[in-house]
């Protein structure tokens, strides 16, 4: 694998890639959350983990683009974070997170009464967009943070587009389709939510291409290739690496 070369494609606009990337890692560090933001009271790991796991249904139901849940998920841990949203009203945080992630990342957007029917109108629409009001206050209508996907899809054109090997892109599809399973597993765990979404991606990728070889991408030259391209500490991604694959065994 190799770090990108500009001057393989005009079309991508890689003469300002390497750019890009290194602007996006430094940016994440701002939203990088406290590793105790899930403790000290309620809600509990646990409620947010229940939470989470019905969010995803919910996002399958509306039939949402992958941007939207982590960008949901991005919202609900920030509030988390800033502890003002009481257990009651937990249920109503995802939801309204959802609400405003589809409206920063959708072209067209559920209505707001089809919110309030999947909580079985536990919640009312007044509610919802007072919960709105309070999300994009406490946020400074800041939703601007790089997920993971974001990273996923940079690694993928530097690993894919190596010139030292024909890749079998069929085989790496289905290994970089792991590779966001994984990355989206990571909601799940209150412990993943507070490493960087690069590192996620990062992990998510030398996982998937163990699990899922690909001919013409050997796994150790990716994982350098891949820490190289974005800049990580070797060490940091093998914690990653430990972490996200404990969170896919409990989760399988």
């Amino acid at each position: 694998a190799k770090r990108i070369n500009i001057q393989d494609n005009e079309t991508k606009c890689l003469e300002v890639a390497e750019d890009i990337y290194k602007y996006l890692v430094h940016h994440e560090k701002k939203y990088i959350l406290d590793e105790n933001y899930m403790e000290g009271g309620e809600p509990t790991s646990k409620m947010r983990r229940i939470l989470v796991d019905w969010l995803v249904q919910v996002h399958l139901r509306f039939h949402l683009i992958p941007e939207t849940l982590h960008l949901t998920i991005f919202i609900l841990d920030r509030i988390l974070e800033k502890k003002i949203v009481p257990k009651a009203d937990l249920q109503l945080l995802g939801i309204s997170a959802m609400f405003v992630a589809s409206k920063f990342e959708e072209v067209f957007i559920p209505d707001i009464y089809d919110y309030e029917f999947i909580t079985e109108n536990t919640f009312t629409k007044k509610q919802i967009l007072a919960m709105e009001q309070t999300i994009l206050n406490a946020l400074e209508f800041d939703l601007s943070c790089p997920s993971s996907l974001v990273f996923a899809r940079c690694l993928s054109r530097v690993l894919s587009e190596d010139e030292s090997k024909p890749v079998d892109q069929q085989a790496f599809y289905y290994a970089y389709n792991i590779s966001k399973c994984l990355a989206e597993l990571s909601f799940l765990d209150s412990v993943a939510s507070c490493v960087p979404k690069s590192h996620i991606a990062i992990a998510a990728m030398i996982i998937a291409l163990n699990v899922h070889p690909v001919e013409g991408i050997e796994p150790k030259r990716a994982e350098k290739a891949c820490i190289e391209q974005l800049g990580a500490d070797k060490g940091e991604i093998a914690d990653a690496v430990l972490l996200l694959a404990q969170v896919a065994y409990k989760n399988f």
